[in-house]
């Protein structure tokens, strides 16, 4: 055991220190979501529904942006493990334009939307708050694709304190913002939503800004910069980010789907349990970022070790991976336990919703081990690049399996929210088994390439 925690130890290290910086920016993303929410709140009721119901219109494509951009760190990462420097600084030309396409995909359908809100059946008194509100979120959403397209430009080259800073920054101005504007504190007016709106558009802006003016104009990135500017075009790099990219994005797309589609069983049993499915949400959120922060580091060393055909790196890697996050899940096991008679206390002042929350700890806990283990072999795929099959176990888990068995639990069974619940422990755990086997066939084919080299 000891041998065996020493020969994983550079490993271990490694992670943690790419991890780290990555958990810290998201949980500060969620902390903001948090914040925006008790700020919107408090000023009125029908500012917080307003609120709530723009972020659930733009969080599927925000989600698609990210994934598509995610589609960068397996090609460049492999380009950095060879050192090919200038070769990284060609493809973050490509990964603008594939970025590009991406947002003008996004961006039509989302613009026609602005004139069908109308139509959506929401109560007339939300419309005058929703429309300024949603047109701030588009003229932001170029800004927050341009630093999903330089974040993932800095994963790849290991340098993950750079978005770490800036996002925490960003957050920080979001949140003095909106303090500023959506109460008027003196000289600023009192603009109530449209001041929450206003202050994401000014944090996006400065967060795409200070990454554009950093990457560009520091003589670090040099190297980088030339390959940026003289690297030459060639459509067929775009379209092979793009095909890298679209199966996480989708991935991404249908685990969201997953989660957001139990919101609506859980509101055909009632108001309290849609009241307790939020705070459950939002609390689980938490484990998903330190889980998912080190995937993402998990990814961009595979990548490294793949670009160097390093296939005992790449095996030593996935394995230290999948130790961590065996000892987050029991870690995040015992907090969830220790917790689950404060949680609804902390949120809310309903005893009906906080006597709930407790019930449905029980499933959370049960799927925290698959989570771990479809997120750490899911992000061993994407930095192998082996993300076709990403896509359909994501469709055949995440709505194949996880909804019929939380709708038959939840509502069939009338086991209510906890329920609900259940689906996700039997679909985490079946697509972290799928993504596994995955992974041992990507690992056969790299022996059998070997032995036929060796030849």
């Amino acid at each position: 055991m000891r041998s065996t925690f020493y020969t994983y130890l550079p490993q271990y290290r490694a992670i943690i220190k790419l991890g780290v910086p990555i958990i810290m920016g998201q949980i500060a993303m969620v902390l903001l979501s948090i914040c925006d929410t008790l700020m919107v709140g408090h000023y009125n009721t029908d500012s917080l529904a307003a609120s709530a119901f723009t972020g659930s219109l733009f969080y599927m494509p925000l989600m698609f942006c990210m994934g598509i951009s995610l589609g960068f760190i397996p090609i460049a990462g492999a380009c950095f493990g060879r050192n090919d420097k200038f070769e990284v600084g060609n493809l973050l030309r490509h990964a603008h334009v594939v970025n590009l396409i991406a947002l003008i995909v996004l961006m039509i359908p989302m613009t026609i939307l602005y004139f069908c809100l109308d139509y959506l059946g929401q109560p007339a008194e939300l419309l005058p708050l929703v429309k300024p509100y949603y047109l701030c979120f588009l003229l932001s959403f170029p800004f927050i694709s341009l630093y999903f397209t330089y974040k993932q430009f800095t994963d790849s080259i290991t340098e993950t304190k750079i978005s770490m800073k800036i996002i925490v920054l960003g957050v920080v101005m979001n949140i003095v913002l909106n303090y500023l504007l959506i109460y008027g504190i003196y000289p600023f007016p009192e603009l109530g939503l449209l001041g929450a709106g206003i202050a994401t558009v000014i944090a996006r802006v400065f967060m795409a800004v200070s990454y554009l003016f950093y990457i560009q104009f520091n003589h670090k990135y040099a190297i980088y910069q030339k390959g940026f500017r003289h690297g030459g075009f060639e459509f067929s790099k775009v379209r092979t980010m793009w095909k890298m990219g679209f199966p996480i994005a989708m991935q991404l797309l249908l685990e969201a789907s997953s989660f957001s589609l139990t919101s609506i069983m859980a509101g055909w049993i009632g108001t309290i349990a849609l009241a307790a499915h939020q705070i459950m949400l939002t609390f689980s959120q938490f484990f998903f970022m330190v889980y998912n922060g080190l995937g993402s580091a998990l990814s961009v060393r595979i990548s490294i070790f793949n670009g160097q055909k390093n296939l005992k790196g790449v095996k030593h890697t996935t394995n230290a991976g999948i130790q961590l996050m065996m000892g987050l899940f029991l870690f995040n096991a015992i907090v969830a336990f220790s917790t689950r008679n404060y949680i609804g206390v902390w949120f809310t002042e309903n005893d009906a919703v906080a006597m709930l929350i407790p019930m449905v700890m029980i499933p959370l806990i049960m799927y925290q081990a698959g989570d771990a283990l479809q997120i750490t072999y899911i992000n061993v795929l994407r930095g192998l690049g082996d993300v076709k099959p990403i896509m359909w176990i994501s469709m055949v888990c995440y709505l194949g399996i996880s909804l019929p068995i939380s709708y038959i639990c939840g509502i069939t069974f009338h086991w209510g929210l906890t329920g609900v619940w259940m689906g996700f422990p039997f679909s985490l755990s079946l697509a972290g088994i799928g993504y596994y086997l995955c992974y041992r066939q990507n690992l056969k084919k790299k022996d059998r390439w070997l032995d036929e080299k060796q030849m």
